[in-house]
């Protein structure tokens, strides 16, 4: 698609934008079942959180069925060490009549398999397709949260301030997946010289949202992605752009503090959070091997009688107190065997600019999960197992059916 003569900037690039959803919809149709099943999972992603559940159990059902799909995901090397760790998220809450980490063990369940098998047929073309989709989609988000905003104003009651959540289980969540709808906006302005101008948009509209959420993790989080990302993919002049806001931003917290989300409650949940890790490495102390299952915080702060939460608040403790140090370890034996298949697809298939994506990807969620759990969210563990997908799959041209199909 050609600018016209005398046509403007602005209405060029919402045409370019229309012309791209047009493809996404119309190529929509071409593709197999399998490929419609990941995309209505990536779709589902932006709608109110129950809605999540069917479109993923359907894939993992019709994955189930399918006697070639299961063999190509036990094939995937070190996915033996994955299948361990589900053993050990089901078994465990079993054993201590954690009902609801029994609930959270299948979810887990789901969710990995969901991974395994998107890591087979991920291609580029679908990859780009998804942060498109995400970046149109998180526009929408931003309007829910908007009016939300608007219908419940700043303030609920005295002690309380109103914080938007827009279509997630909570504002945390919400601000999480505005983490990574930003870095996928990043990623496309780092890396292509079009529609820049519809990304720089949506990445305004999402920082808009996260003010709207109050949510104090999410700056770092997204700073140190994306400066990780630049770095990773030699952009000199994407990262001292970065560095030069990440400066102005700091000067503006240092001259006016006030602007820093709920300040005058940071050291109550300072306080609040110190207690929580505490209860936490108790709870690890009970059960330092195996855990005791997903969201086994509520079960250790009636056992050591401390400060009561859904989760631990942290993902270098929680994932331990619920599946042990036997869990995290198979989990993460499973994650190094990606990085390195990640790496070889890398050079073999011209993957770099990916490779920084899912580097940038991995710090975000490490930071952003450090003081707080989003992660364990059905709409926040979908979105980047599904974007991580890109690490070992063979299916990586620019074709829309991947070698898993020939």
């Amino acid at each position: 698609m050609t600018k016209q003569k005398g046509e403007s900037k602005q209405i060029y690039m919402v045409k370019r934008v229309k012309t791209r959803i047009i493809d996404i919809t119309g190529g929509f149709k071409a593709l197999i079942t399998e490929q419609k099943l990941i995309y209505m999972c990536v779709l589902s992603i932006f709608l109110p959180f129950f809605l999540v559940i069917l479109p993923m159990v359907a894939y993992v059902f019709y994955i189930l069925s399918k006697k070639k799909f299961v063999k190509q995901m036990i094939n995937i090397k070190g996915s033996y060490f994955l299948f361990a760790f589900l053993c050990i998220a089901i078994i465990s809450p079993v054993l201590y009549k954690n009902y609801v980490g029994i609930l959270g063990g299948v979810f887990l369940f789901f969710c990995m398999l969901l991974a395994l098998r998107v890591r087979c047929v991920l291609n580029k073309k679908m990859f780009n397709d998804f942060i498109v989709i995400i970046s149109a989609l998180s526009v929408v988000s931003f309007v829910v949260a908007l009016i939300q905003r608007l219908i419940y104003g700043a303030q609920i009651d005295e002690a309380h301030v109103f914080r938007a959540f827009s279509t997630f289980y909570n504002t945390n969540y919400y601000a999480f997946i505005i983490d990574i709808v930003i870095l996928a906006c990043a990623y496309k302005i780092m890396n292509e010289n079009k529609n820049r101008i519809f990304y720089f948009s949506v990445i305004l509209i999402n920082f808009t949202g996260l003010i709207l959420s109050l949510n104090r993790s999410s700056y770092a989080a997204i700073f140190l992605g994306v400066i990780t990302m630049a770095i990773f993919t030699k952009k000199k002049k994407a990262l001292f752009k970065t560095l030069g806001i990440l400066l102005v931003f700091a000067a503006c917290v240092y001259f006016m503090p006030d602007i820093i989300p709920r300040r005058s409650s940071l050291a109550i949940n300072a306080d609040t959070r110190i207690k929580i890790f505490e209860t936490a490495i108790k709870g690890i102390k009970l059960t330092p091997f195996f855990g005791r299952g997903l969201w086994g915080y509520r079960q250790v702060v009636g056992i050591v009688s401390g400060e009561k939460a859904l989760t631990a608040h942290s993902i270098f403790l929680d994932p331990v107190l619920s599946f042990g140090f036997v869990g995290v370890t198979c989990l993460l034996a499973y994650f190094m065997y990606q990085m390195k298949a990640l790496g070889e697809n890398a050079k073999k298939y011209f993957l770099n600019n990916e490779k920084a994506f899912v580097i940038a990807l991995i710090v975000t969620t490490l930071i952003h999960n450090t003081l707080d759990l989003p992660i364990v969210g059905i709409q926040t563990v979908i979105l980047p197992m599904i974007l991580l997908g890109i690490c070992g799959t063979p299916a990586v041209s620019n074709s829309r059916i991947g070698q898993s199909y020939k």
